[in-house]
């Protein structure tokens, strides 16, 4: 709906452009931005979320959407030619467009413009590391992984994202290092036993790999996903038997599963 009332805080509406975008509804939260950014035209985060509603509906109407984007990008540097938000979000355009060189030059520069004391630059950070590894510049980019690993030490998601960083970039025996101080973080994490598997596997060590994919269905029994990949593990190795134990437990877990 329109923006009715001049008196209305503009935060509020902000916020609420805000939760559209978390919802998924682009559509919604651009129609909240553009309003805003007609009656509070001094104000850079409408033009910001305008910006980011424009680039989470592509690709469609590409090419429009990302003159509209980078319209909008271009209002809000206009009025604060330092705003964090703005370049990070030029960094969004940049990577929905499947251009990573730039996006992370965009959040590069995000990054530098923050102030002291700004906060947790965590999410920025990792965007940057994404975008460097999707650019191929792999030393770079496990810089930024390991300083957002080293800096958020109990936050598993993270650490993982180091390990699958390094085993993309061929750094095996680094990314095993690391699945493993996952599981001494959290015995009970399935997923890092899993990825051990993999590796295992893919460096030609069977035995010690499906030792891997028992121990995460041991730390999950509930985990489906563990479940059926130990069963996938048992019959590759002609393990028929523990196979069909493991594929029928799976099913217990979740009955609908297909493949």
């Amino acid at each position: 709906q329109g923006i009715e009332q001049a008196e209305t805080p503009l935060t509020l509406y902000l916020r609420l452009g805000n939760l559209l975008l978390r919802q998924g509804r682009p559509a919604e939260a651009q129609e909240v931005y553009s309003e805003l950014t007609r009656s509070n035209p001094r104000s850079e985060d409408a033009f910001v979320g305008l910006a980011l509603a424009h680039i989470a509906q592509l690709p469609d109407l590409q090419a429009l959407r990302t003159e509209w984007a980078t319209q909008a990008l271009r209002s809000a540097l206009r009025l604060n030619p330092n705003s964090t938000a703005a370049l990070a979000a030029q960094g969004d355009l940049m990577t929905a467009l499947q251009r990573p060189a730039e996006a992370a030059t965009a959040y590069s520069t995000a990054l530098a413009s923050r102030t002291a004391g700004s906060g947790d630059d965590t999410a920025l950070r990792l965007r940057l590391a994404n975008a460097l590894a999707a650019a191929g510049r792999w030393d770079p980019a496990l810089q930024e992984f390991q300083r957002v690993a080293i800096a958020n030490p109990s936050d598993l998601g993270l650490q993982m994202a180091l390990g699958n960083a390094y085993r993309a970039s061929g750094r095996s025996q680094q990314a095993l290092a690391q699945y493993r101080r996952i599981n001494q973080l959290d015995p009970a994490y399935p997923f890092a036993y899993t990825k051990q598997g993999e590796l295992l596997d893919e460096l030609g060590q069977p035995d010690q790999a499906l030792a891997a994919y028992q121990a995460a269905a041991a730390a999950a029994a509930d985990n489906a996903d563990a479940v059926f990949t130990l069963a996938a593990a048992y019959r590759k190795r002609g393990l028929t038997a523990e196979a069909i134990a493991a594929y029928e437990a799976g099913l217990a877990l979740d009955p609908t599963r297909e493949g």
